[in-house]
């Protein structure tokens, strides 16, 4: 994260983890890192979208880089996710910029069943 945000190793950046639930069942597990440029601390009531909180924060997230890949869950993937028999995951990292600077880092898992992408880019 130092090298991300361009800060030194010691210096404290605030860790969100969330999931996504469908039917009481978690389909998603995210784990967000913050820039610590941004004025939000873990006492910020972060209930529906970090982006409209980013965006009210003053960093609206303008530019993103996305990578996507499959695997096998582990062991501790399974139990994050319930699932006891071998099943695909996707697992994306994004990084989100504010005007060029570096303001989020996401590491995201999503169980593979049913999991559509759809780019709209225009």
């Amino acid at each position: 994260m130092a090298y991300f945000f361009g800060i030194s190793a010691n210096q404290p950046v605030l860790r969100l983890t969330r999931q996504t639930y469908i039917e009481n069942k978690p389909v998603t597990h995210y784990e967000s890192y913050l820039s610590p440029i941004v004025p939000i601390d873990d006492q910020k009531d972060m209930n529906g979208s970090m982006y409209d909180v980013l965006q009210k924060s003053g960093y609206p997230i303008t530019r993103v880089k996305e990578r996507l890949t499959a695997s096998i869950m582990n062991a501790k993937e399974k139990e994050m996710f319930g699932i006891h028999k071998n099943e695909a995951i996707i697992n994306r990292i994004r990084m989100g910029y504010s005007n060029d600077i570096a303001i989020e880092y996401t590491y995201s898992k999503y169980v593979a069943t049913g999991y559509e992408l759809v780019i709209d880019s225009k």
